[in-house]
């Protein structure tokens, strides 16, 4: 029991380690010491016994380069790829004097320190290829400020009471779901929502809790302005998409490699003259707010209406489900 134990604990730390070296975005430095020549990792094992990452890291890479490591190469490309550059440096080689703590930068007067600061500043010659070649529209947004709210640590969660309890954005998607499913020409509201609840119900799509949480009033409200909204025109539901743009169209940066970028339109209407785009959000923030915080979604949205389906994109509103009011940009 205490060997399975052990274990689990121990297979927390691989996945901690994962996330960690899974948020750089262009560049990634690992910075350890050792005390002790680096082992090759060849079976489970060996992989537990591993008293730090850095051990644990090194001693997953070829032995070639691990006999680098222990033999104080300065520099060398791990694999003979330059995108993977190992820099190791002698305790001897550092001469603070007696100051603990040294600044970093190419002002210092410290050889060492400077040297350290000009290699970490290193602009890559191909930072292109550090660029996805595939984005959703959810990871474009997550890397804006304006989606800064909406991270893995927020700082303010705002939930309605009606939401307690519930995953927010689950209800979002069951709200979606019910839009999805009712016919904007008929006017029996209150006969389709029943439907459409107990489809989702029967085929088990969401849990009886977010069900049980759903406000039907607030529905027949929604779905009354998306009637008016859509009556006598051509309606597309929740429109997926693939398409291709240079990167410095869909974020700041001098990148112009074309990228893919894939989402969902909620509600596309269609006219002569040309399309509207609907987006539902189920919302505590003001409609000011809620324009900022999704300007650059509707953005791609627009374009890829207008590449999709060849034609002008004439608005593009926000159907704020909470009040139950169309929002236009």
């Amino acid at each position: 029991v205490m060997s399975k134990n052990a274990s689990e604990d121990f297979g927390e730390k691989p996945r901690v380690l994962y996330v960690a070296l899974t948020r750089a975005k262009n560049r990634l430095f690992m910075v350890g010491t050792t005390q002790k020549d680096f082992e090759k990792i060849s079976n489970d094992k060996q992989t537990t016994s591993c008293s730090s990452y850095l051990s644990m890291i090194v001693g997953s890479l070829d032995e070639s380069d691990i006999e680098k490591i222990n033999n104080k190469m300065q520099y060398f490309n791990i694999d003979n790829n330059s995108n993977f550059v190992c820099r190791v440096i002698k305790s001897e080689d550092f001469d603070f004097g007696d100051n603990t703590f040294v600044t970093i930068n190419k002002s210092s007067n410290d050889k060492m320190a400077r040297g350290l600061a000009e290699y970490m500043q290193t602009k890559y010659k191909n930072e292109a290829s550090f660029v996805a070649q595939k984005n959703s529209v959810s990871s474009i947004l997550r890397q804006e400020d304006v989606y800064a709210s909406y991270n893995f640590l927020p700082n303010k969660l705002k939930t309605s009471e009606h939401l307690q309890g519930v995953e927010k954005n689950k209800m979002g998607s069951l709200y979606h779901k019910i839009f999805e499913l009712v016919d904007f020409e008929d006017d029996n509201i209150a006969g389709q929502i029943n439907n459409a609840i107990k489809f989702v119900s029967n085929k088990k799509l969401f849990g009886a809790e977010e069900i049980k949480q759903l406000d039907k009033s607030l529905l027949q409200k929604n779905i009354s302005v998306l009637k008016d909204l859509c009556h006598g025109k051509k309606v597309i539901k929740e429109h997926s998409f693939v398409m291709r743009l240079p990167y410095n169209q869909i974020t700041q940066s001098e990148i112009k490699d074309n990228v893919l970028v894939q989402g969902v339109c909620d509600l596309i209407i269609l006219g002569q003259d040309g399309a509207i785009l609907v987006d539902y959000k189920l919302s505590s923030l003001s409609p000011n707010e809620l324009l900022k915080k999704y300007d650059k979604q509707l953005y791609l949205y627009s374009k890829a209406i207008e590449y999709g389906l060849n034609c002008s994109v004439l608005g593009t509103y926000i159907l704020d489900i909470k009040s139950a009011n169309i929002i236009k940009k």
